[in-house]
This record gives structure tokens, sequence and C-alpha cells, in this order.
């Protein structure tokens, strides 16, 4: 993986003629040096807002530019004061593959967004090409890494980064965006010279964000185990979440029918099944009674009650036939009705599922065509926005379709968002139509169902009338033995419900078994060798560079590089509270240098690039530059980038880079300037 630097361009259009800078980028060690307030960081910070990277400098969604950019420079030749009517910066590089591209970004602009990028398939500054496709994107804006129209989700994909989604300290997760990786390839000059992570941003609230942005550069198999244990906790918290919904749900039925359940565990537990199991009881006066021990004895009632002498035939059959034979065909027809209804509730189930298919559908056309309006309101041209293929069966478009000179005039993105709204609105109607007549339907087939159980009691009540013998049973008999088969029924119910709770606590602590063995082998893992061998490079390199460096605030063999945070340590501490201000800039410029080198010899997602602006911060040594030099600029070999920005006077400049391949960007004056017309 790979982004290097080909050209920047900065332009500043006033009344009087443009104003700017071209800069020109080899790969290897590239020298840009300046006088102070030359224009060095400014153009460094246009690199920055042309990836949509300002984020990293701080949550502000302020352009990070200065002045000159955004409002007025000064006319070196006249020393008039000229008004910027309209800026922007320009940047072009190349990914792995070969493949360039060129992306543009106004800070400036009567009517372009700040938010908005153009980005062209192609060299626009260095061999400008006719005909190049042009595509616009939004950046700073939610979505602008996941969504196809984001900026940043192009970005990524163009030097082939698959960004992770990482913890976030509200529960949640997010992607790992952009602006906290960059920070370990570019260290600009206000706050990047503080710390080794005091760049890293973090108001995105991502867990351990310094931890997870090494993981990510160096490819470290230790961030896939990070992964893994959140998702077993958010696993672990489902299965909680549905070991207690059953367990309540169940209790809270029981309860209203005065029953108590004993001996079902609240959490999830790996032990099953139970001893002593779950249990029902029923509340009695002055105790509680073993549900299957009232099941049993009204069993018994109610076998006695029915083996007592019903009344006599003669005086019962008449009506008794009459009723059955009536009893029956109700029965009959009531059967036959409810399975017209569940016919009609599979048909209106699978219209809802096809409706809300088409809701999803066109919701995803509207934040499309949403999109698309907010690149044309901030100034992207129609032929940018437009898709390139059919969005209904995906073949390419032909060029004339859109012809300006045709008859058709193309329907406007607000008018199309507003038809999709109108027909989300519509399927959304139906929805709603039929969700109401299938509730309706249900509620038919309990209704049916209740009766259907009433007509099944009476055709057995005169069943068991027509054979019955001589010697009638009281209306309080009749009445009883009704009401024992209802009892006896709903008791049997609720023990069949627990059965069925039991069967699905059973998978859940199986799966709960599961998870705890997980959790502890997650928790035995040690850091895969791989990751050993790069976390080893990486300090052996880091030391290297400290000796160079001639770093002396502690003994360098005592440093290590930690596993927990990949940052140095000293007898455990992290290293940064003990150290001299020059020291700590030596500590800064070892650790990203050896990041860099790590990424030449191992799988990485290392950019193979690195900017310093104004390296030699806190009057570090010459002599120590001097070797920061040396040793950057062997990443030409690799061909990996590294751009210093300096304002150290050019002869010790010059000096230090002697015998040191470079190449050079040297300015006396200003650097943006008139440009030539």
């Amino acid at each position: 993986m790979r982004l290097r630097l080909r050209r920047f361009e900065l332009r500043a259009v006033t009344a009087d003629g443009p104003f700017g800078v071209s800069l020109p980028f080899s790969p290897g060690l590239v020298v840009l040096r300046g006088d102070n307030s030359s224009g060095k960081s400014t153009c460094l910070q246009g690199i920055i807002y042309a990836l949509g990277l300002e984020g990293m400098l701080s949550p502000s969604r302020a352009v990070p530019l200065p002045h000159v950019a955004t409002a007025s420079l000064t006319d070196e030749a006249s020393g008039r004061e000229l008004n910027v009517l309209e800026s922007y910066v320009t940047l072009e590089f190349e990914n792995e593959a070969g493949q360039i591209a060129t992306v543009r970004r106004y800070a400036k602009h009567a009517s372009i967004d700040t938010q908005l990028v153009t980005v062209w398939d192609g060299p626009i500054l260095s061999e400008p090409v006719n005909g190049l496709r042009q595509s616009t994107y939004f950046v700073r804006r939610p979505g602008s890494a996941q969504r196809e129209a984001g900026f940043h989700h192009w970005l990524a994909e163009f030097v082939g980064w698959q960004l992770p989604e990482v913890a976030r300290y509200d529960g949640g997760t997010s992607p790992l965006y952009l602006e906290t990786i960059f920070p370990l390839f570019f260290v600009e000059q206000k706050r990047g010279w503080a710390g080794i992570q005091a760049q890293t941003p973090t108001y995105f609230r991502i867990r351990d964000v310094g931890r997870r942005n090494v993981e990510f550069v160096l490819a470290l198999a230790g961030g896939d185990i990070v992964a893994e244990r959140q998702l077993l906790r958010e696993k672990m918290t489902l299965l909680r979440q549905q070991w207690v919904s059953a367990v309540t749900a169940f209790r809270a039925g029981a309860n209203d029918l005065g029953i108590g359940v004993t001996d079902v565990p609240e959490e999830p537990t790996a032990s099953w099944p139970l001893e002593p199991g779950p249990s029902l009881w029923l509340a009695e006066p002055g105790e509680w009674r073993p549900l299957e021990a009232e099941t049993a004895k009204l069993k018994v009632e109610l076998a006695n009650l029915t083996r007592r002498v019903l009344p006599t035939a003669e005086e019962a059959a008449p009506g008794a036939s009459n009723e059955l034979q009536a009893n029956l065909q109700e029965l009959h027809d009531i059967s036959g009705l409810a399975d017209a209804l569940h016919r009609e509730l599979a048909m209106e189930e699978d219209q809802i599922r096809s409706l809300e298919s088409r809701i999803a559908s066109l919701n995803d056309d509207v934040r499309r065509s949403q999109d698309a309006d907010i690149l044309r309101k901030m100034g992207a041209p129609i032929s940018a926005i437009a898709p390139a293929d059919c969005p209904t069966c995906h073949q390419e478009l032909p060029s004339t379709l859109l012809n300006p000179a045709a008859a058709i005039v193309p329907m406007p993105i607000e008018s199309n968002i507003q038809l999709l709204k109108d027909q989300i609105e519509l399927f959304q109607a139906m929805r709603s139509d039929i969700t109401s007549a299938i509730a309706a339907k249900r509620q038919q087939l309990v209704a049916l169902d209740g009766r259907a159980r009433a007509l099944q009691q009476s055709v057995r009540a005169a069943r068991e009338t027509l054979v019955s013998a001589r010697g009638a049973l009281s209306i309080d008999d009749m009445e009883r033995r009704v009401h024992l088969r209802d009892r006896i029924e709903t008791l049997d119910g609720v023990e069949s419900r627990l059965s069925s709770l039991t069967s699905v606590l059973a998978q859940l602590a199986g799966t709960w078994a599961d998870l705890l063995q997980a959790q502890i082998r997650l928790r035995e893992q040690s850091t895969p060798r791989a990751d050993q061998r790069k976390i080893e490079a990486l300090q052996a390199r880091f030391l290297d560079q400290l000796i160079e460096y001639g770093f002396t605030s502690v003994p360098v063999k005592e440093l290590t590089i930690s596993e927990d945070t990949y940052l140095p340590v000293y007898e455990g501490v992290d290293l940064g509270f003990d150290l001299s201000a020059s020291d700590m800039i030596r500590t800064i410029w070892a650790h990203r240098v050896g990041l860099l080198e790590v990424a030449r010899s191992v799988d990485s997602h290392h950019a193979q690039l690195l900017v310093f602006d104004e390296p030699r911060q806190q009057s570090t040594d010459p002599v120590s530059f001097a070797a920061l030099f040396h040793r950057v600029a062997q990443a030409a070999a690799s061909g990996q980038q590294v751009i210093c920005a300096t304002s150290e006077p050019e002869t010790s400049v010059r000096s230090m880079l002697d015998r040191v391949p470079h190449q050079y960007l040297g300015f006396s004056g200003k650097l943006i300037e008139r440009v030539p017309s």
C-alpha cells in the first residue's frame, strides 16, 4: 500500500490576477526549505486540507489555511494588499498499483462548498490530459468514511485500505477514521512535536485510539484479537438479554395465574441441567402446593365426575341430538373460515415483506439522491454527479442520453427526491393498511379458536348425554366438570411453556459455556509471533536511531517498545516524563521513522509516506538533524517518500545534505507569489 505525493498546487485568485505556488515531489527524501513565515507550513497544511484530514488537527470545521488563502495577501512587487476572491488547493498522488489521481478542494468560493472534493482519475498537474473522468465527493460530514459519496471512503479504497470497525467509549463501533491514522505519517508544526501521540485526535471517542492506529498501520494480528474480544463481549451481552427476557416473560405469565416459579436462574449459567430443576407452585391459603400435585388432584376429581351417571336418555336425547348436529356443522364452518383466514394472512404477510423491501430500496435511492444534491449545492457539475450506469439494470449509460440539445429535460434532483418520498409515503400507507388487516384477521382467528373450543366442549357434553344412563347430575356438577377441564388445560399449558423455556435455556446455557471458553482462550492468548517480530523490529530500529541522534536522557539499552501501547517505555513507564525537550523531538523522529522502516520488510498498511514540518524543534543539535537526513534518505531505495520542511539556513541545510540523495526545493522569499500569465 502506498500514497506517494507527486505535485501540490495552491491558487489564490485576486482582482489583480492569480497567486500561488506549485511544488513537485519525487520519491525518497524531499527537503522544502524557506525562511520563517515564507509559506512552507501553509503548503503542508494545504496537503492536509486537500486530503480532507484537517480533523487530525482539531474537531473544528473551519478551513485550516491562513489568511493568504482565505482573506487577503500582499503583492510583494507592489506592496499592495489584495483581497482573495477564491482559492483552492490541488494535490496529485499515486497508489501502489501506479494509478494516479488528482484532487481539488476550494478554501474559498462564492458557490462551491469547502466540503466538496473533486477527483480526476489521472494527472491534472504534471501531465494534463483531456477527457479524464471527474467525480465529486463530500468530506468532513457524517458518512464521509462509509458512504459511496464520501471522499474518505473513496480515498481508503484508492490506497487499498479496508478501515476496521473499532470500539467506542459510548458502547458502539465506528471505522478507524483516516484522521486517526495519518498522525503516524504526518507531524505538523503546532502540535505534532509535543509528544509521541500528541497529535492523535481523541474526540472521535475511539477506545485506545493510539493503540488501534499503530495496530492498523503495522497490520498486527493482535488487533484482530482485540476485535474478537469486543465481538465476544457483544455476543455475551446479547445472550444475557435473551436469557433475562425469556425468564422474565415466563415468570410474568405464570404470576398472572397465581403460580410461583422457583430455581430458574435470572442470569445465564453454563451449568445445565440444573439441580434442583425449575419447579412451579400454586399459592394456597397458608402454603404453596406443587403445581404437578395440584394438576394430578384435579385430574382425579374430573375422572370421578366423569364416571357418574348422566341424565336419562329419553329426556335429553332429542335436544342433545339436534344440538350435536348444529354444533358439528358450525365447527365445520369455523374450520373452513379459519383455513381461509390463514391463507389470506400468508398472502398479506408476503405483501408486507415485498413492501418493506421496496421501501428499503427507495430509501437507498433517496439517500443517493440527497448525496448528489449535497454535491451539486457544493458546486459539483452535473456530469460529475450523474451515475455512470443505470440504477435499475446497471448497464453503462450512453453519453448521448442526457444530451443538452435533446428535447427531453431530466427531472431536477429536488423533484426526484420528492417523488421518491411520495412513493415511500404511499407504500408505507399500504403497509399500514395491510398491517391493520392482518391484526384484525388474527383477532378473528383468536375469536374463532375460542368459539371452537366452546363448541367442542358442547359436542363432548352432547355425546356424553346421548350415551348416558339413568340418574341425572346436578347443574353444579356439570359446571364443576367444565371448570375442572378448563383449569387442567390452563395448568397443563403452563407446564408445557415451562418445558419450552427449559429447552430454550438449555440451548442458551450451551452457547454461554462456549462463550466462556472463548473468553478464557482469548484472555490466555498471547501476542502472535508475527506481531512480536514486528514489535521487535520496531524496537531495534527505534533504539538504533536514538543512538544515531545522540539521545542522552536515559540509557538507550533500557528502553523498550511496549506490547500494550506500542510506545517506548522506560522501567515500565511511558517515555516522556523525564526527557529533555530535544530528546522528546529525537524520540518522535525515531518512532515515526521506525514505523516507516519496519514497513519496508513486513506486510503492513503503512502509506510509505512521512511528512515532518519543522523537525528541528527545541534547538535540537545540528548533528542530530544531519543524522535524521541520512537516515530518512534510505527511503528512496524502497520507493518510500519523506518530506521535510525546514527554515534552517540554506548553507547549513546544504551542508547536512552533502552526499545524501534528495530533492531540494529551496525558496529565498515567499512561496506564494504571482503566477505568470
